[in-house]
């Protein structure tokens, strides 16, 4: 979404949500007594706001 402010200036603003799916880790570590392993599973998902100023150099001039 655009709103002109001037003849050449204007402010954008949007928002866009992305939706990744799952992301998993797994790591196994340590040695002898202390070994342990890790297993990790998180949603990847981003809410996005842009906000913008444009100027326009020659415009329609």
């Amino acid at each position: 979404m655009s709103y002109d402010v001037t003849e050449d200036f204007s402010l954008d603003a949007s928002y866009r949500y992305m939706d990744y799916g799952k992301a998993k880790a797994n790591n196994d570590g340590g040695f002898g007594a202390s070994a342990y392993r890790i297993n990790s599973e998180s949603k990847v998902r981003a809410n996005e706001i842009n906000l913008g100023i444009r100027y326009r150099l020659n415009y329609n001039k």
